[in-house]
């Protein structure tokens, strides 16, 4: 049986499994489904971004960066909760999996809830945001992020992208 043949009752044991060849196993499959047809998956995918495992880690972002154009409260939650994080590596994935997607297709809503978190103290988040590229017609845009960026001192000057 193919990853993509499993229930969704097997995928959620698969990810709960202690065995980190299952959780990949599970990632695989819900990424080889339609994840928006099983918006359970964004449930249990968020639940694994914190796994010890790295290969896990990065899939479980992936996984719920296939929400951003359906949920996407509920991504801005995962990168509040994971964005700020000390871990360098999880700062990358929040920002190249979702952060700078949810600026792509949300970019009105998300922008003033970036510059509220990180003028609260969520300095993390701005070296998470700082990490993002521009994507689609954002670009024309960018300037807003890097005059952000610029106003709370994690940028000096803007960006040239090229």
């Amino acid at each position: 049986m193919s990853e993509a043949d499993l229930s969704v009752v097997q995928t959620t044991a698969l990810a709960r499994s202690q065995s980190v060849d299952d959780r990949k196993r599970a990632l695989v499959a819900m990424r080889a489904t339609c994840s928006s047809e099983h918006p359970e998956y964004l449930e249990i995918a968020r639940g694994m971004i914190a796994d010890s495992d790295n290969g896990c880690r990065w899939q479980a972002t992936i996984v719920v960066g296939e929400f951003i154009e359906s949920h996407p409260a509920e991504v801005w939650e995962v990168v509040c909760e994971h964005g700020d994080s000390p871990d360098e590596d999880m700062r990358d994935a929040m920002a190249t999996c979702l952060l700078e997607h949810l600026l792509e297709y949300h970019f009105d809503w998300v922008l003033p809830k970036l510059r509220e978190r990180i003028t609260i103290g969520h300095r993390m988040l701005a070296d998470t945001l700082h990490r993002c590229w521009p994507m689609g017609d954002v670009e024309a845009r960018w300037g807003e992020v890097d005059q952000l960026l610029i106003e709370i001192g994690e940028l000096a000057k803007p960006r040239s992208w090229w």
